[in-house]
């Protein structure tokens, strides 16, 4: 074996030793600088929230690279400030376009003793603490801090206060391009880029002041009064999946969340008429070689 050869193979198996011996290590180092951001919350600041049973809550975020967490802290206000009721860390719903994602969190109801008389609801033992419950008061004024950190430890928070009711005094449904939106966070699937969203008043409408669609959290268009019914447009971008919510405001300046949903346009109708296309030219093709075929067995 020449002199060369042997210098190669000794170097491979001396590579082979040590990465076998774990000396070696391959790894991806992502710099990220750019801190998430907290686009839009439900409930919102100032909102009078419609709340049925346990508080659920949602959080729009936009991150360039991976989150790791998002967590909600509500507060309830006392005499003395606030005081904290409970944490919760919040689910990942939907990953939506241009790295938004929607998460979403139900607070259990649920608040350790000492809580309930710190402000910082931290424990000064160690062992656990019996639990006591809490629920939402309609009327009275709570605070939420959602907090978003990515997996480089960069963080964003954004703090806000609503009051809860029991119901909204403005009801009514949504459609999408004809199809009903059947009930909260549905999904609406639609094989079109252009989308009518019209808005059916059921009752309440005396005291409606405006309409407003809510794309990703953030604001969109307001709706136009039709005849017997309100209506907006939008023109999706791309397909994609994006979360729509429809807020109203009464004449006395609160808003209530009317509706949210889910529109997903996907490619199914792209590959059918590619498929379409494809059937079209292969009987082009089949139909040009008989013809030449039945020219040749006449010659």
């Amino acid at each position: 074996m020449k002199r060369g050869a042997l210098i190669a193979l000794a170097l491979c198996i001396l590579a082979a030793l040590i990465g076998g011996a774990g000396l070696w290590r391959s790894a991806t180092i992502v710099a990220d600088t750019t801190p998430p951001e907290i686009r839009q919350t439900r409930p919102r600041d100032g909102e009078s929230f419609t709340v049925s049973g346990q508080l659920t809550v949602k959080c729009w975020v936009y991150e360039n690279i991976e989150l790791d967490s998002v967590k909600c802290t509500i507060y309830s206000k006392t005499l003395f400030g606030w005081n904290r009721l409970e944490t919760i860390t919040l689910s990942l719903e939907e990953e939506l376009q241009n790295n938004v994602y929607l998460y979403k969190g139900t607070f259990s109801g649920s608040i350790s003793e000492s809580s309930s008389s710190s402000s910082s609801g931290s424990s000064g033992s160690g062992g656990s603490e019996p639990l006591m419950s809490w629920t939402l008061q309609p009327g009275n004024t709570y605070k939420l801090r959602f907090e978003a950190v990515d997996k480089a430890g960069n963080t964003d928070s954004y703090t806000l206060t609503f009051t809860p009711v029991e119901a909204s005094p403005i009801e009514g449904y949504v459609t999408v391009n004809g199809k009903r939106v059947s009930g909260p966070d549905d999904t609406v699937y639609v094989n079109s880029l252009s989308l009518v969203i019209k808005v059916y008043i059921t009752s309440g409408e005396e005291q409606l002041d405006r309409l407003v669609l809510m794309l990703n959290g953030e604001f969109l268009s307001n709706f136009t009064k039709r005849s017997g019914y309100y209506e907006t447009t939008y023109r999706l971008p791309r397909e994609g999946r994006y979360s729509f919510q429809v807020y109203a405001y009464d004449k006395l300046a609160h808003s209530y969340e009317f509706a949210s949903f889910t529109i997903v346009l996907e490619n199914r109708m792209k590959w059918l008429t590619l498929l379409g296309a494809a059937a079209v030219l292969g009987l082009v093709a089949v139909y040009g070689y008989a013809r030449r075929g039945g020219r040749r067995d006449r010659r």
